[in-house]
């Protein structure tokens, strides 16, 4: 039974796909990288990728949404894992 993982960030651009797709890309980034390409709130994205761990196989993005409420902007981002294929058994 797939399960889903919301999750919210103050940034969030391509790695949303990374995360989805190829999240070892990230975990080689360190933290001061995170704040040098996106600002001292990017280091919450150290949450995404415990969260992405924590999800085994593949990832499918539902749905994202970017929101500019105030000055601070926020995504919303729900995965649903997807069951392994026959072929991977």
């Amino acid at each position: 039974m797939p399960i889903r993982l919301a999750s919210t960030s103050a940034r969030v651009s391509s790695q949303s796909t990374t995360l989805e797709h190829d999240p070892q890309v990230l975990t080689r980034m360190t933290h001061a990288e995170y704040v040098r390409l996106g600002g001292a709130e990017s280091v919450e994205q150290i949450m995404w990728l415990a969260m992405r761990g924590a999800a085994e196989g593949p990832l499918r993005k539902v749905h994202q949404n970017y929101y500019l409420a105030t000055t601070t902007a926020m995504t919303a981002v729900l995965y649903e894992t997807l069951e392994p294929s026959a072929k991977d058994n």
